[in-house]
């Protein structure tokens, strides 16, 4: 019964990131989890910079805690929800956690903008700088000396590129997370699962 729950959670988060995205009224768990690996980076930075040693370490703690702290929160309101015999605020959370790991509404709008801006044919210079900041927003190489279309090319690689990251990657282990939670609570679910992504 517990999975089937789980299920309707996962398939409502999905219907919810398509429909609406990430609200941008909410912290998103990225955010806080980037807050967190920026400034423990800045201090390592700061004190120990010419200390690779120390940088090496300091950094594979960070990767380290940071995973560890991303599963073991979605674990435990996993074990909080179904312990608590489906209890509403933990199902929220579990829906707004599952929502905030899925990235189709998101990335499927900012390419669909770039498109549309592009399609107008008023390529002027204002129009240009606003499409190479959308589309450095979701490009990690430099566009700044970037042709028109160019940008339209880097935009839709990296959709193809990031839905494997934002999209299908996270469905098939949120989905693997359900099927392990029908053996015991304890084994990873699929937050556990999808914020360990």
């Amino acid at each position: 019964m517990a999975e089937i729950n789980l299920f309707l959670l996962f398939l409502g988060s999905i219907g919810f990131d398509l429909l609406i995205g990430d609200p941008r009224f909410l912290i998103h768990p990225v955010q806080v989890i980037g807050f967190y690996i920026k400034k423990i980076s800045d201090y390592l930075i700061n004190n120990f910079g010419e200390n690779k040693n120390i940088l090496f370490w300091g950094g594979f703690f960070v990767a380290i805690s940071t995973i560890g702290i991303s599963f073991g929160l979605g674990k435990l309101i996993e074990i909080n929800y179904l312990q608590s015999r489906n209890h509403f605020f933990a199902g929220l959370l579990i829906f707004f956690g599952l929502s905030s790991c899925i990235a189709t509404k998101g990335l499927i709008s900012s390419v669909k903008e770039i498109a549309q801006l592009i399609e107008r044919k008023e390529i002027n210079n204002q129009n240009n700088k606003i499409i190479k900041e959308k589309v450095q927003r979701i490009v990690s190489r430099d566009v700044r000396s970037s042709s028109i279309k160019h940008l339209l090319r880097s935009s839709t690689e990296s959709l193809t590129e990031n839905s494997v990251d934002g999209i299908f990657g996270p469905l098939f282990w949120i989905f693997i997370g359900i099927i392990f939670m029908k053996f015991s609570i304890f084994l990873p679910g699929p937050l556990s699962l999808g914020f360990f992504l």
